[in-house]
């Protein structure tokens, strides 16, 4: 028999191992989440520039922000302050956005965000985790679909909810993208539509990310590899038609399907 799980200060009894303990929550001095966040380093946190205004002006003159783990026991809290040099204000075309959080305290057993160059862009399924209201402590949004660049010069990517469901929204901003495939992070999420009826939002790409903030580099690795996929083992006569209808349906299905999953068969031809 299954038990429910309670939620008990911010913590839950009964949590699992968090497969993305770097996820942040950004909340102002009376509890109420503005945003999200990632800890890249071990006490630094990357989000977005409007969630850090949404503070208030203190927090755009050196004072600190309250920033708290989702994904670890307990949820601790610690404070934390814009980096000098990275606070990339959004332009009125909506481009930049994006500022560098060094934490008062550091978590350096807490993996950091895996993140990632994009590479193709279109129709990758992802998750992600934010805090819009009435969620104090954050809810998912799965199965959401990168749909290809967006917004001024290209540099968001559109990204669209699954309806009907929970889409992403106002509150999720600078939560990571995650790679439903390889876990990676892809971007951050920057804004929505608001219209409800569309679950259309944007996100920021690494690749954008560090163009505006080149610290964020010594964050980002090499795109994990796929895995394998499947053995196909097939006996026959080496010139047979077997062969060839294998091969021939191989090639089709590739042309037609989304990576990985057919680049990566492996084939056994036994004569």
């Amino acid at each position: 028999m299954s038990h429910p799980v309670r939620e008990l200060n911010g913590s839950a009894e009964g949590r699992a191992g968090d497969p993305e303990p770097w996820r942040v929550c950004l909340v102002n001095s009376s509890g109420r989440a503005l945003g999200a966040g990632m800890l890249l380093g071990e006490s630094t946190v990357l989000t977005c520039a409007h969630v850090v205004q949404a503070a208030g002006e203190e927090a755009l003159s050196g004072a600190r922000v309250l920033v708290r783990f989702v994904g670890l026991d307990g949820m601790p809290e610690t404070l934390a302050a814009v980096r000098p040099g990275c606070w990339v204000p959004p332009s009125d075309d909506g481009r930049g956005d994006i500022a560098l959080l060094d934490l008062t305290e550091a978590f350096p057993h807490v993996p950091g965000a895996p993140l990632v160059r994009l590479g193709a862009v279109r129709d990758r399924v992802v998750h992600t985790y934010g805090f819009p209201a009435p969620h104090r402590y954050g809810v998912w949004v799965n199965n959401a679909e990168l749909a290809g660049p967006a917004g001024a010069a290209g540099e968001w990517i559109q990204l669209n909810s699954p309806l009907p469901g929970e889409r992403v929204r106002r509150g999720f901003s600078g939560a990571g993208v995650i790679d439903k495939a390889t876990g990676a992070v892809l971007g951050m999420v920057v804004t929505e539509y608001t219209d409800e009826r569309a679950g259309l939002a944007y996100l920021i790409p690494v690749e954008v990310i560090v163009r505006h903030v080149p610290d964020v580099a010594r964050w980002v690795g090499e795109p994990p590899r796929p895995s394998a996929g499947p053995l196909i083992v097939v006996i026959g006569d080496r010139d047979s038609a077997v062969r060839e209808g294998f091969l021939a349906q191989v090639r089709r299905e590739r042309r037609v399907s989304r990576p990985p999953l057919m680049s990566t068969i492996q084939a056994v031809f036994l004569w």
